[in-house]
C-alpha cells in the first residue's frame, strides 16, 4: 500500500507486541501513506514512540441498566438493576442474562450462584457434562477447537480433565458457542465474556485434581498449552492469595 501510495487505514485484532512495533515503524516513516490501528486484550506499558494507547473499559451500571430496560421493556426497575449489578458493565452478559426473565418472571433475590447458573443455562435443561466441559475449556486463555488425535491436538487433554471423550467435549464446545459463551476464530476456540470464564476456570482449579492439570496442561502437555494456562490460572490464583 505504502509503495503504491494509497492512503489507507490498516486494523490488526488480537496484534502482538512485536507486530505492533514492525507495523509502527513502516507507517511512522515520512513516506507512509498508512495509519495502523492495532487492537490487543493486554497491552503492555512500553510502547513505541509515536503509538497513543486507548483503553475501553466496562460500561456503567447504569448506562447497562438503561440498555436492558430500553430493550427488554418487561423487566422491573429492580431487575434491570440487578442484571447491571451482576454483569459488572459487561453488556453481552447483562443482554444473555435478561434473555432469561420472562414476563411475570424475576430474578430479584436470587444468590449469585443461581444467577450464574441461570446465565449459563439459558432456559435450557440443567446439564452437568456440559457444565464440566465449560470448566476444563476455562482453564486455558485458548485453544485449539478441531483436532481430535495427534500429539498437538489439545481437545483430549481438555476431555481428560472433565472425563470425557474429545468427541463429547467437541460437541460440548460447539453448544457453548451457541449459547455465546465461547468465541470462535478459524480453528481456535475461547471460553468469553471472561467473567465467565473466569468464575468457571475458578470451580475447575477446586474440583480438579493438581496432578491431572499437571498431566494434561504442564508437565505433560505442549509449551502453548502450559503458557495458555497460566494466563488464566495465576490471575486467579493471585486474587484468591489476596482475598
Amino acid at each position: 500500500m505504502i509503495a503504491n501510495r494509497t492512503r489507507a487505514i490498516l486494523i490488526v485484532d488480537n496484534c502482538p507486541p512485536d507486530l505492533h512495533r514492525r507495523l509502527s515503524d513502516l507507517c511512522s516513516r515520512p513516506e507512509s501513506t498508512v495509519s495502523v490501528l492495532t487492537v490487543e486484550y493486554d497491552v503492555r506499558d512500553d510502547q513505541p514512540e509515536g503509538t497513543e494507547v486507548v483503553r475501553l473499559n466496562t460500561s456503567s451500571p447504569e448506562l447497562i441498566e438503561k440498555l436492558v430496560q430500553r430493550r427488554y421493556s418487561h423487566l422491573s426497575q429492580v431487575d434491570a438493576r440487578t442484571i447491571a449489578e451482576v454483569s459488572g458493565g459487561n453488556a453481552r452478559i447483562a443482554n444473555a442474562l435478561a434473555q432469561t426473565v420472562e414476563r411475570g418472571d424475576t430474578i430479584a433475590g436470587l444468590s449469585d450462584d443461581e444467577l450464574f447458573q441461570r446465565l449459563f443455562r439459558q432456559r435450557q435443561e440443567s446439564n452437568n457434562a456440559l457444565f464440566l466441559a465449560a470448566q476444563a475449556c476455562s482453564l486455558v486463555y485458548s485453544f485449539q477447537g478441531e483436532t481430535l488425535t495427534g500429539d498437538d491436538a489439545e481437545l483430549p487433554r481438555l476431555a481428560a480433565l472433565s472425563g470425557q471423550t474429545a468427541t463429547e467435549i467437541y460437541r460440548h464446545v460447539s453448544e457453548l458457542r451457541r449459547r455465546d459463551l465461547v468465541q470462535q476464530r478459524g480453528d481456535w476456540r475461547a471460553v468469553l465474556p471472561h467473567a465467565i470464564a473466569n468464575r468457571l476456570a475458578t470451580l475447575a482449579l477446586e474440583d480438579t485434581p493438581y496432578d491431572l492439570i499437571d498431566q494434561q496442561l504442564l508437565s505433560g502437555g505442549s509449551g502453548r498449552l502450559a503458557r495458555s494456562f497460566s494466563r488464566v490460572a495465576c490471575p486467579i490464583c493471585t486474587t484468591v492469595r489476596r482475598l
